[in-house]
């Protein structure tokens, strides 16, 4: 957990796979959507913008453009 200039708690998430697939990152964005996360308006920052789109775009994983964003750091 980190926290931002707000002193408000941001969630820090990640997994180690063997490989990014879109098979690996379905099982994590939908677990931490599922598990950790069930709340509305957060900010997803990735730097794999097209396989992670693929993904949250699927209708099984619990992620819509209504309750997220997501952007990309360099």
């Amino acid at each position: 957990m980190e926290h931002d200039d707000d002193n408000k708690i941001l969630l820090i998430a990640f997994f180690i796979v063997e490989s990014e697939t879109t098979e690996t990152w379905f099982f994590f964005l939908k677990n931490l959507k599922r598990h950790v996360t069930s709340q509305d308006g957060l900010c997803l920052i990735s730097d794999k913008q097209e396989l992670i789109k693929n993904v949250y775009s699927k209708r099984d994983s619990g992620w819509t453009t209504q309750n997220f964003v997501h952007v990309l750091y360099i």
